[in-house]
Formats: structure tokens, sequence, C-alpha cells
């Protein structure tokens, strides 16, 4: 009963929030989950959770899952534009966004809210979730093109052995961002059928869209 009573009272605070005052569930389930995900309790909450979504999405007369969910991945959307290479939150972040590769109807509203507004324009898939992580880099965003830099700032200034050890440490966090991202598209395209061919797609004409950049190097 006080499992059932807990489940409701979760299912509400997504669906009709404002019963519960002045709260921000968004922010309130990255913070939870973020904090939780890597304890010994991790898989429990992300099982809590994906229960929470699936009674949204049967009792979708108090709030669609879109509606209650959707919320969570634009507070992580507005995070993530803000990470850097050199900052292990970006993980957490990734730990997040994998939780909406667990559930099919997660995964179709993650695809959903990937979906750039013009998928022709290049620049557009930067600006969506998914781009925001496979955007992340040791070369300097265009609005910081006059530094000071991330990495290898005034490099005149230091020795080949300084340079080697920043090379290293760069190398570390680039190899596990990518296999951090692999395995999320990986979850996506095992859900197979549309999801499988939706984040094909978006994957093939987000290449075909860019591919001037290639001529860049």
């Amino acid at each position: 009963a006080c499992e059932t009573v807990i489940l409701d009272n979760t299912r509400m605070s997504f669906q009709r929030p404002y019963i519960f005052g002045d709260i921000d569930t968004a922010r309130q389930f990255l913070d939870i989950y973020i904090e939780e995900y890597s304890g010994k309790d991790g898989d429990l909450m992300c099982a809590f959770f994906e229960r929470v979504a699936l009674e949204i999405e049967e009792q979708s007369e108090d709030g669609s899952l879109d509606e209650s969910f959707s919320p969570i991945l634009r507070e992580l959307h507005k995070r993530a534009k803000e990470v850097t290479l050199g900052q292990s939150i970006v993980f957490s972040y990734l730990d997040v966004m994998s939780f909406f590769t667990r559930k099919l109807c997660l995964t179709e509203l993650l695809l959903n809210y990937i979906q750039p507004s013009d998928m022709s324009k290049g620049k557009v898939y930067e600006d969506t979730l998914l781009g925001a992580f496979l955007s992340i880099s040791c070369l300097v965003k265009t609005s910081q093109i006059q530094g000071p830099y991330q990495f290898f700032d005034r490099p005149s200034r230091f020795s080949k052995q300084e340079h080697d050890i920043t090379e290293t440490s760069i190398q570390q966090p680039i190899g596990v961002l990518n296999e951090r991202i692999y395995q999320l598209i990986y979850c996506i395209i095992k859900h197979g059928g549309e999801p499988k061919n939706r984040v094909l797609d978006w994957l093939g004409r987000c290449l075909a869209s860019n591919r001037g950049r290639a001529k860049m190097w």
C-alpha cells in the first residue's frame, strides 16, 4: 500500500506539479538521478522511474508522458550546452539521457525531442540534445575564438613534455565520451523498428548536412 501511494504521488508530481506547490520537478529529477545513479540503489531508482513513466502513459488523462517528461529533457539540454570536455558531470548527464532509452515510450519521446527544426541544415544538429554531446571536443567553440582556451592556451609558454601531458589528459575523456555516446545510440537501435530507423536517419542526415565541414581539415 505504501509503495502504491509513493508511486501515485510521484506520478502526480510529474503530471500536475502545481498541486505540490512551487516545485521544479524536472530539476529535482535531474538532481536526484545524478546523485543516486552511481550508488547502491541506482538500479532500484531507475526501475522506479520506469514504472512512473509507464503509469503516466496508462493514465494520460492527468497529463501525457510528453507533457510530464519533456521538461526533464529541456532542463538536461540547457545544462548539456554549458559543459566542456574537462567536466566529469557530462557523463552524469549522459546517464540521465540513457534513462530515456530504457523503455520504448521514453525512447520515442527522446527521438521526438532531438529532431532538428530543419534537417537539411548542418548547424541545427549541434543545437539538439544529442548534438550537444556529439559536439563536445577539445576544439574551441566559436564564441571562445579569442580565448582564453581550455587546452593549449598560450602554447609557446609550455614545454613539449607539458603538451604531451595535456594531450594524454584529453585522449582519455574523449575515448570515454565516444564510448558512452555509442552505447546510448546502440540502446536506441536495439529497440528495432521505427526507433532504429529514426536514429540512423538522424545520424545519416547529420553527416550529409555537415559534409562541407570536412573540407576545413
